[in-house]
């Protein structure tokens, strides 16, 4: 393991990732830092951790729950595929989304045919 010089700290954040977000990961099992220093609770991540970091980061902005993150780390841990998991909830937010423009459509359909737009639809 690298010295503290050798060690990505939060306060770097060469991830992109703040502070309460790592120790938040450190908690729930998504990312473990390599050292915690036991005086003041600083969190080092080893270099070698940046490209776990960001990949935790970008499940994250998928709006991909702690859980599943902590499920996906360890199978591409593990060195397995994690594509097929990622594009399966890319296709169910496509299909959330294409409901939600039909529901749009449907309701200023609805307003410029003179309905309320208090209907139910049918």
């Amino acid at each position: 393991m690298a010295g503290k010089e050798g060690a990505c700290s939060g306060g770097d954040r060469p991830a992109g990732i703040v502070r309460q977000a790592l120790r938040h990961y450190d908690t729930s099992g998504v990312l473990t830092p390599a050292l915690v220093d036991p005086d003041s609770g600083y969190r080092y991540y080893r270099r070698d951790q940046l490209d776990s970091a960001r990949l935790v980061r970008a499940l994250r902005q998928l709006d991909v729950p702690i859980d599943e993150v902590r499920d996906l780390m360890a199978s591409h841990a593990a060195g397995r595929d994690i594509a097929g998991p990622v594009l399966a909830r890319l296709a169910a937010a496509e299909l959330r989304l294409e409901v939600q423009r039909a529901l749009v459509r449907n309701l200023l359909h609805r307003h410029t045919e003179g309905d309320e737009l208090t209907s139910s639809p049918s």
